[in-house]
């Protein structure tokens, strides 16, 4: 069996003085005092990863709270939209100006739909405090 040596420069002695080096350090583990710094050494790990685990769960609180934000800017939109839906159903109707409607002859036709609209929104705004959305 022929032996092939190989000279590496880091490692004064080539690679017979590696495998010495390789030997004598997986002997030294197996002993008590080895395993014992071992141990130390893979104490730090679960540091380490205690340490990502706290970050992963701070981002997460970090985007929970930006989410919730963005829920509450989406619920005052969706108040105003509700709000305004039905002020803008009715001035589409009126702004037609058809012949035969009776509200545009009346005397009280437009206090009577100023009325209307101002209910409307008392009872949307009504509505909304009691859901707690306003």
């Amino acid at each position: 069996m022929t032996r092939v040596i190989f000279k590496c420069p880091y490692l004064k002695g080539g690679s017979e003085r590696a495998a010495s080096h390789l030997h004598n350090y997986v002997r030294y583990m197996a002993t008590r005092k080895g395993a014992q710094r071992m141990t130390i050494g893979h104490e730090q790990l679960p540091a380490t990863a205690k340490q990502q685990e706290m970050v992963a769960q701070l981002r997460e609180a970090y985007q929970s709270q930006l989410s919730i934000q963005q829920n509450d800017l989406m619920k005052i939109f969706t108040v105003v939209t509700a709000v305004f839906l039905p002020l803008t159903l009715l001035v589409g109707w009126y702004g037609m100006n058809f012949v035969g409607m009776p509200e545009l002859h009346w005397k009280y036709g437009y206090p009577a739909v100023i009325l209307v609209s101002v209910g409307i929104v008392a009872a949307l705004v009504i509505y909304f405090k009691k859901k707690k959305w306003l």
